[in-house]
């Protein structure tokens, strides 16, 4: 099996993939720090990553946008 190299094809993909991975990092990061400070409820969890989804859903658009 060969491997191709990368096209702009697979940027958005790949740039989506990037994306969803800092995201999780920094929702991580955020729960982190509230349960550090007195507790994360599931309520409050789910808010947090309710609120990452929503911006990586409004950014990416704009983000390939700029790159074409």
């Amino acid at each position: 099996m060969t491997r191709r190299s990368p096209t702009a094809e697979d940027e958005p993909p790949r740039r989506r993939d990037r994306a969803e991975t800092v995201r999780d990092e920094a929702v991580e990061r955020a729960c982190s720090r509230l349960r550090a400070q007195g507790g994360l409820s599931a309520e409050q969890r789910a808010a947090v990553e309710e609120l990452a989804d929503r911006l990586l859903e409004r950014l990416l658009p704009v983000s390939l946008a700029l790159q074409q």
